[in-house]
């Protein structure tokens, strides 16, 4: 692997950088989540399903061009001498305008091209965030700094309760709360002072390139169900749970969220940290998603929301072992890095094309208004993640 030869960062450093990557995931996750659901089931009622799905594969495909045309535009800044920082203000700046074209929407076709520019907007700050990684962490650093990311979700759902609360006594104070959040969050950050990390070449190729194809696959396909699930999660536990609101669904479902969030953190970090390489590693991956599946059946098969939480809990943890897992068995199959973003350009497909399946998947399978369909559909696509995994090819670097 790559070694950096240059100091390592501070803690204080890797912990205001977990901070600014955890502002840019409350600005969109509990918004997707958690708010989004309540503005359109008030908006469609029982076209509810149908109407948030458009406005998520919509969404999806604004965020998969954002990110694209971020990166560029902060690139060829950093290239002529910019700072990428100034880029993380900018896109603060805009997402707040964006939370305010989604207030002002009153009908679904409004409330699309509000989450569309909010996408855009928003992929402004998290592209200068994420770079910064391999900007100005360390190698040696990088592993702890990955870990730490994690902490992103649980503190963005634990948000997600209190917002929910706020959007109940009134729209604009969620936003309101959320722009604040996010600024907080992001501030330690901006005031650190760029230094590069130093590094060199690293050739470790451990795969072919059509192993890669089905490593690439094997994500896809166990995303799209993650995809799939959280497009649907909310209106699934109303269905398991009689006699109460809407909106306190949406706060037990930010709470469960929140908590399966942190239970995955430390099984994520301390998989991650086990010295786990090559076959190993593609065998921990299957497994996760094959455990994956074992809890996408819980969830088909409880008539209870405590018994479904407790299968959403697994699924949680199990996902992000394999994210975390799959990130590193990618980075060692990389064979240079005059292409690696290239590379993982590719890669990072199997992370957005998702975003636009999983709605998409929605509508045309929930024609009957029958969520056990999905249930189905999700475990065929992590069925086929497994599979795709165990096509790998691992070999010795």
């Amino acid at each position: 692997m790559p070694r950096d030869h240059g100091p390592l960062r501070s803690t204080g450093f890797l912990l205001a950088f977990a901070l600014a990557n955890a502002g840019g995931v409350l600005t969109y996750l509990p918004l997707l989540t958690l708010l989004l659901p309540l503005k359109v089931e008030a908006m469609s009622g029982a076209g509810r399903v149908i109407a948030l799905s458009r406005i998520l594969i919509g969404g999806a495909i604004a965020a998969s061009l954002g990110n694209i045309l971020a990166g560029m535009v902060v690139d060829r800044s950093y290239a002529h001498g910019g700072g990428r920082r100034r880029w993380m203000v900018v896109g603060i700046v805009l997402t707040c305008l964006a939370f305010g074209l989604i207030l002002r929407a009153k009908t679904t076709d409004a409330l699309m091209v509000a989450v569309l520019a909010f996408q855009l907007a928003i992929n402004v700050l998290l592209s200068p965030v994420t770079v910064l990684m391999v900007d100005e962490v360390p190698d040696e650093q990088k592993g702890l700094a990955g870990g730490l990311l994690a902490l992103g979700q649980p503190i963005a759902m634990l948000a997600g309760v209190g917002l929910v609360s706020a959007y109940e006594a009134g729209e604009a104070l969620a936003y309101l709360a959320t722009c604040a959040g996010v600024g907080l969050l992001t501030l330690p950050l901006l005031c650190t002072r760029p230094r590069p990390a130093s590094w060199r070449v690293s050739s470790q190729p451990t795969m072919k390139a059509g192993d890669l194809v089905w490593v690439g696959l094997s994500r896809l396909l166990l995303l799209t169900a993650n995809s799939l699930l959280a497009g649907v999660l909310v209106y699934y536990f109303e269905t398991l749970s009689s006699q109460v609101t809407p909106g306190m669904v949406a706060r037990r479902v930010g709470v469960i969220s929140m908590l399966a969030c942190a239970a995955a953190v430390p099984v994520a970090v301390g998989v991650g940290a086990l010295p786990i390489h090559g076959v190993t590693r593609k065998r921990v991956i299957a497994v996760a998603a094959l455990a994956a599946g074992v809890a996408i059946a819980v969830l088909g098969l409880a008539d209870r929301w405590q018994v479904a939480a407790l299968g959403y809990g697994l699924f949680v943890c199990m996902v992000q072992v394999y994210s975390s897992q799959h990130s590193a068995m990618v980075a060692q199959a990389l064979r240079s890095t005059r292409h690696r973003a290239r590379d993982l350009g590719l890669q990072n497909l199997a992370n957005t094309v998702p975003a636009i399946l999983g709605p998409g998947l929605v509508l045309a399978l929930y024609v009957q208004k029958d969520l056990h369909v999905l249930i189905w559909a999700m475990l065929t696509l992590v069925a086929g993640s497994v599979l795709s995994m165990l096509m790998v090819r691992v070999r010795a670097s």
